[in-house]
Order: structure tokens, then C-alpha cells, then sequence
């Protein structure tokens, strides 16, 4: 009699988990039948990144910056419901980085807000695009997909052609940027980038104006739009940085920069001979003292005088 009625508790446990196993395939099954837009609402919220950049017109969506994939990345995890965790009756997470199970967490007890996001390894985070998922299984052995977030890793600097010198009008490269050729082009320089490896919207071009070939004065930065990609690229140097920086050899480099944050080498920079400055219209005064010969060219003031009579002798009086 114990022996059977063993054999009958062990038969009962064993019909409770296949009815379990059983149910929740179908469950799965008829998940697959229902329409997209149902189904998608029945995910859980996608992974979270707080570092991701916001988007840009024909950029690159969910690019990470350089600065979160130096380190171990973060990510979190919106609390989901229906959480009855208990020592018989855990929940798992379970996360998943490019449809590989990554990390698996699991909970015996309340699940505490502090608890939720993992830390991803730094040689995870190759250049690329990427997948990352989760599911939560929770006490009554009710799974739940989540959403997936795509997110794209670029450790890649834009790269120019050759030096990547800009080109300046030929006219200041051979007589020199003068004031009246800046009177005569609306008071600006413009000088072209050459064309780069794969230029995109959000990249930025950090341009130098500088009395040294290697100087880093900083003058500015054009950041890169939509539009601007498959034309032309100019840089508008206004009259106030010319005349600014003085007259004499100047150098004129730049230097690319992406979204991401990842930076080429600098450009060779092009020499320009600057002579802007405005000529004075206060004259300056008369050096002091005469030379002889000055002396001789002065205008000559006439003195009034008038003689005055005195007994023993006569004098000038000067007015």
C-alpha cells in the first residue's frame, strides 16, 4: 500500500507538470495567431539606455556615444506586473543580447525598483548594430516577451582623402586675403571641404584659424544636416575673425568629428597671407624738432612789432 500510494503521489506531481508545460505551449500557440498589433501590445517595455543619443534627421538611430561603450554599459528594465515572487515560486529576467541569453536574474522576494538593469562587459560592445531583449517569467510560470531595442555602436573616425587641405578661392592663395577683397565678397571667406568617407547627418567639422600651423585656436564648428550630404561643404570665415587674429601668415585647418564622438586627425593646414587690416584716417602728429632743411620748408609767421622810444635805447614789443 506505500509503495502505491507513492507511485500515485509521484503520478499526480508529474500530470501537474505536463498539464503546466502543456498549457503554457498552448498559450504560446494561440499568441501566434492573433493579430500584430495585438501582440505587440501584449509585450513588455523595451530595454532601456539612458545614454543612447536622441535622433537626428538622416542619422543613425539609437547611436550609442563613444563615451558609454569605453566602460560597461548600463541597462535597465521597467517593472512589469502581476510580480508574486516567492521562495517556491521565483520569477526569472531573463536578458538577451543578440537572441544569445546574456544574463539571467532571479527573484525569491519582492523585486526591489534598485534591482532592475545588468551591466554589459566592454567586449560585448563591438562596433556594429545590436540586439538587445528580455523575457520575465513570472511566479504563476507566465513568460512575457519584450520588445526589442536595436542600437547601433560606431567606432569608426570620418576619414578625408590625401591632406584633406581646404581650398580656398585661387585669387587669396595667390595675392593674399586683402580688405578690399573683403569689402568686395560681403566681408566673407569661404573656403570647401574636400569630399570624406562616408559623411552623415550629425557630424561635425571643428575648423582653426591661427598665426602657427599646429595652433588651436578654435573658431568655430558646422554641424553636418541631411541636406548637406552628397553637395558641397563650405566653411564662412566672417571679416571679424580675419581681422581679429591681425594681419601676417595665417593657418586655416579643420578636423572631422561624428555624432558618436569618435575624431579624425587634423587637416594640413593652408597658409594665407592676411593684409585686412584698415588703413588709419587719423594722420599721426608731426615728429617733434626740425632739421635744417625742414626749417628752411616751414611756413614763415609774420611778428607784429612796433618800436618804442626810450632814452638810451630802442626795443621790440611783441604782442
Amino acid at each position: 500500500m506505500a509503495v502505491g500510494k507513492r507511485v500515485g503521489h509521484r503520478f499526480l506531481l508529474l500530470e501537474a507538470w505536463l498539464m503546466s508545460v502543456i498549457s503554457k505551449w498552448i498559450e504560446r500557440i494561440r499568441i501566434l495567431f492573433w493579430p500584430a498589433s495585438r501582440r505587440k501590445s501584449m509585450l513588455l517595455a523595451p530595454p532601456v539606455i539612458a545614454e543612447l543619443l536622441p535622433d537626428v534627421p538622416g542619422g543613425e538611430p539609437n547611436l550609442l556615444p563613444s563615451s558609454a561603450w569605453l566602460v560597461p554599459l548600463r541597462v535597465d528594465f521597467l517593472m512589469w506586473q502581476n510580480s508574486e515572487p516567492t521562495p517556491v515560486s521565483p520569477e526569472y529576467l531573463r536578458v538577451y543580447w543578440n537572441d544569445v541569453l546574456l544574463e539571467e536574474k532571479v527573484w525569491t522576494e519582492p523585486v526591489q525598483p534598485v534591482d532592475l538593469f545588468i551591466m554589459i562587459e566592454q567586449h560585448y560592445l563591438g562596433e556594429g548594430q545590436h540586439r538587445l531583449r528580455y523575457s520575465v517569467e513570472t511566479a504563476n510560470q507566465v513568460q512575457t516577451e519584450s520588445e526589442t531595442l536595436a542600437f547601433v555602436i560606431d567606432k569608426t573616425a570620418p576619414v578625408f582623402e590625401d591632406e584633406g587641405a581646404l581650398i580656398f578661392p585661387e585669387e587669396i592663395i595667390r595675392d593674399g586675403l586683402t580688405a578690399a577683397w573683403l569689402d568686395t565678397h560681403g566681408n566673407t571667406v569661404l573656403a570647401e571641404v574636400p569630399a570624406y568617407f562616408s559623411p552623415s547627418a550629425g557630424d561635425l567639422i571643428i575648423w582653426y584659424w591661427s598665426s602657427t600651423p599646429t595652433g588651436a585656436e578654435h573658431t568655430g564648428t558646422l554641424t553636418l544636416e541631411a541636406s548637406d550630404i552628397g553637395s558641397a561643404i563650405n566653411i564662412a570665415f566672417d571679416k571679424q575673425v580675419v581681422l581679429e587674429s591681425g594681419d601676417g601668415i595665417r593657418y586655416v585647418s579643420y578636423r572631422l568629428k561624428d555624432r558618436s564622438g569618435n575624431a579624425g586627425p587634423r587637416a594640413l593646414a593652408v597658409s594665407l597671407l592676411v593684409c585686412a587690416q584698415p588703413v588709419p584716417r587719423v594722420l599721426p602728429p608731426p615728429p617733434r624738432g626740425f632739421r635744417r632743411p625742414q626749417a628752411r620748408q616751414a611756413p614763415v609767421r609774420s611778428i607784429r612789432w612796433m618800436p618804442i622810444r626810450a632814452p638810451w635805447y630802442w626795443y621790440l614789443r611783441l604782442p
